[in-house]
């Protein structure tokens, strides 16, 4: 019997080398069929430089470059796009794969499709610019189970808005293409600019159940050049996490008092913080649109709070 095909979306930008480790550890996987698809946005052209030789040697590798610049949202839509696997894994062009992540996730998939998995995630670990691995006190990092668990989607929601994404960046999850409905990226209708990976995970735990695997089979990198630390991303963030938290509740989640209460409360610090730092910038003009929304979640979820039963 012939396996699935699984399609890992690698999204390049401008770190030539840490993406050549990246894409080295996606051939050094022991499960087969994979497809392996590049799609380049960098302003140079070091990442296609460094590409050429592998296209060589391997047949089941795509390499795109963009001709303009697309940006997170738009370049992981295109490689969603490109794919022409049943199971996707997008790798963040500055992580790593264990080498048996995909065969040990596909393992969920193939041999407990009665249980309604729509996404298999693990633990991971923190490594730094050299590959070795740090400590993360994010309690989002915290190893969640000692032993490999099958969750209730609702219920594993709850906890990822009460504590941040314990679920994983894009590069943690793999899921089956044709679950995932809307968009990646896209929550309740709503592109997100930050927490791309946080709107599919809640799109997908809505319609399914998730597993945990408690090895480590992914490494996030932690350096100064993510993305996830530049100005705008905290804002987008702060935007994404008062809607998703929002719109969650309206959905039926957070229904428990305890939960709910922890939810919002992180999502207002959160949005106070991205405020203050506007400020401090002074930045106001130019996140003006995001100031507003900002302002409007906030009244969103204060009204929660006084309006729901405790």
């Amino acid at each position: 019997m012939t396996n699935p095909k699984v399609s890992i979306l690698i999204p390049a930008f401008n770190k030539p080398l840490l993406f050549k480790k990246a894409l080295e550890s996606a051939l050094q996987q022991t499960y087969d069929p994979i497809e392996i698809i590049i799609c380049d946005d960098s302003t140079n052209y070091d990442t296609h430089d460094v590409v050429q030789p592998y296209l060589k040697k391997y047949s089941h590798i795509r390499y795109f470059k963009n001709g303009v610049n697309l940006g997170q949202f738009l370049n992981d839509l295109k490689l969603l796009e490109l794919s022409t696997g049943e199971y996707i894994n997008y790798l963040m062009d500055d992580d790593l794969f264990h080498p048996q992540k995909i065969e040990k996730m596909m393992r969920y998939f193939t041999h407990y499709q009665h249980q309604t998995i729509t996404l298999v995630t693990s633990h991971r670990l923190t490594v730094n610019i050299e590959g070795e691995v740090i400590p993360n006190n994010d309690p989002s990092f915290t190893k969640l189970y000692e032993y490999d668990s099958i969750v209730e989607g609702a219920q594993f929601a709850d906890f990822m808005l009460k504590i941040g994404n314990c679920i994983g960046e894009p590069t943690t999850v793999l899921f089956k293409k044709e679950d995932l409905k809307d968009p990646f990226g896209v929550y309740a209708n709503r592109p997100y600019g930050c927490n791309v990976d946080m709107a599919t995970w809640m799109s997908l735990l809505e319609k399914g159940k998730l597993v945990y695997i408690a090895e480590p089979l992914s490494y996030y990198r932690s350096h100064e050049g993510q993305q996830s630390k530049d100005l705008k991303m905290i804002i987008y963030g702060a935007v994404d996490l008062g809607h998703m938290v929002s719109e969650a509740y309206n959905r039926g989640l957070l229904q428990q008092a305890n939960v709910r209460s922890k939810a919002i409360a992180r999502s207002l610090v959160y949005i106070d913080f991205a405020m203050n730092t506007i400020q401090k910038n002074s930045t106001s003009k130019v996140y003006k649109r995001e100031i507003t929304e900002l302002l409007y979640y906030k009244r969103v979820l204060e009204n929660v709070v006084l309006s729901s039963p405790q």
